[in-house]
């Protein structure tokens, strides 16, 4: 069973996916400061025509609905905190899961990408605990070789 209703979760969520930092910070620091602590239209109206964009004002609108509908019993300020909490969350996941383009075809003029040997050699030499490597003629390449070896 969780604290907050579903629904207002979901909208939690979909503001902290969606809106810029910034405009998400505002939000964060209008619920906090409000003098108005509990869901109401004066609170609801201040902070939305704050908002520069009718997008924003739509996804913050649709979550203060939400919360005055589902959980009227929780402050501006628990909200605050669950807004912050996902906008942390939403970064973090963000952050751990980034890519970067290897190229393993021939050079390239123009264009600075790395070679999947470069991107291998970092990935041997900063493993911690495990390092699972599928590769076709890997074996091939001597400082790969040496990398590995080096590792174990």
């Amino acid at each position: 069973m969780s604290f907050l209703p579903p629904l207002l979760l979901a909208q939690i969520r979909t503001c902290a996916k969606q809106l810029p930092y910034p405009v998400l910070e505002a939000v964060i620091d209008l619920l906090t400061n409000s003098p108005a602590k509990y869901c109401n239209f004066e609170l609801k109206a201040s902070i939305l025509k704050q908002l520069p964009n009718a997008n924003f004002r739509r996804l913050v609108g649709e979550l203060l609905e939400t919360w005055c509908r589902e959980a009227v019993y929780l402050d501006s300020t628990a909200i605050a905190a669950a807004l912050s909490t996902a906008s942390y969350c939403e970064v973090a996941a963000r952050d751990e899961l980034s890519v970067e383009l290897v190229w393993t075809g021939p050079a390239t003029e123009g264009m600075p990408l790395r070679r999947t040997e470069q991107v291998l050699l970092q990935m041997i030499r900063e493993a911690k605990q495990e390092f699972i490597l599928i590769s076709f003629a890997v074996y091939k390449i001597p400082e790969i070789t040496k990398a590995l070896v080096a590792a174990i």
